[in-house]
């Protein structure tokens, strides 16, 4: 099979796709509120399992290090407003680019596992360099700990709390083999987002190709300055 011939043919036919819904708005770009929210946390504490919990309703055993993945969900309460999940990686050599996402994202999951106590420190290192880079302009954060399935926690769920209370911020526990539990947490820390307030995307061209994979360009504007992201479409 020609793969590159393959390629070529369905970059034109995703050009036709977007010059023909630009045709159909009467604009080259279509508007729209957007949400970016990071989940983040040590590594083996169900980050990616919460996420595709929520989006597949259903998890796998198998365990693949997260460096950095890109998801797309929809409000159930909002339908008007798409939420971009980062999942990030709990690994010590992808530092930079978790600096990075805590410069630019607008609210934040902070996960840990309640059978390992290591992890729920590392969340509270992962909090204090959150607040220390964001500094005067704190985002929504919400707590989780995960695994409350399990029949061995290192701490009551009420000394977890009132830590967490501490830091300011609201705490909940859930198991992400649960979709329901699932769910509310996304659900909650979306609800404590000011998601009036949020970027206003706006899907630009087709702009680039990394690895076979597909990427748009999204032009976000916040308070009239406008910057850049690539957006993995497949």
């Amino acid at each position: 099979m020609n793969y590159l011939k393959v390629w070529g043919d369905s970059m034109k036919q995703l050009r036709r796709s977007l010059s023909s819904s630009s045709s159909r708005s009467g604009s080259s770009t279509a508007e729209e509120r957007l949400l970016r929210l990071a989940v983040l946390g040590a590594s083996k504490v169900g980050k990616t399992s919460l996420i595709k919990q929520l989006l597949n309703k259903k998890v796998e055993d198998k365990y693949d290090e997260t460096i950095e993945d890109l998801y797309k969900y929809t409000s159930t309460k909002d339908p008007d407003l798409q939420v971009d999940i980062l999942d990030t990686s709990g690994s010590a050599e992808y530092q930079s680019f978790r600096r990075r996402t805590m410069k630019n994202y607008d609210c934040f999951l902070l996960v840990f596992s309640l059978e390992d106590e290591a992890s729920f420190q590392e969340m509270r290192k992962i909090r204090d360099q959150l607040i220390a880079i964001r500094k005067k302009s704190t985002p929504q954060i919400l707590v989780v700990g995960n695994k409350c399935d399990l029949p061995w926690r290192f701490m009551p769920k009420e000394s977890i709390e009132s830590a967490v209370k501490e830091l300011g911020h609201e705490y909940m526990e859930c198991s992400a083999r649960c979709y329901d539990d699932t769910k509310i947490i996304f659900e909650r820390i979306i609800d404590l987002s000011d998601t009036d307030d949020v970027f206003a995307g706006q899907a630009g061209y087709l702009g680039g190709v990394h690895d076979g994979s597909i990427f748009i360009r999204r032009i976000q504007n916040v308070n009239g300055v406008p910057s850049v992201e690539w957006v993995r479409l497949y």
